[in-house]
């Protein structure tokens, strides 16, 4: 499965849903009626941002992503500079939503 958001499970990624399915121990009937209920929601943004989540709504690469933030030139985020060559990352989900012209608190992929 991909990395897709749920409206009926809001804030469940797909990894917590099949963790939480396989400690049920859900039979395939199961997964179906579960599947068939929920509804995909393309727009949802959650409240926090990885770059990998930057880079896949872009269409641009992870290593992109981290050397425009590094130099400034993305206005959503930054990169703090640990030690040596390690940087840290932070994204503002709200900074994001508008820089990509989302509306009402959802972007629009």
């Amino acid at each position: 499965m991909d990395n897709k958001r749920f409206e009926l499970l809001p804030g469940m990624d797909v990894d917590t849903f099949e963790t939480w399915c396989k400690k049920r121990n859900l039979t395939e009937t199961d997964l179906i009626f579960i599947f068939k209920s929920v509804k995909y929601n393309p727009e949802y943004v959650p409240e926090t941002l990885t770059v990998k989540d930057v880079a896949m709504r872009m269409g641009k690469s992870e290593q992109h992503i981290r050397v425009l933030l590094q130099n400034g030139m993305l206005p959503f985020g930054r990169a703090d500079k640990l030690h040596g060559r390690n940087y840290t990352y932070v994204i503002f989900p709200d900074k994001f939503r508008e820089y990509c012209g989302a509306t009402e608190g959802r972007l629009i992929l």
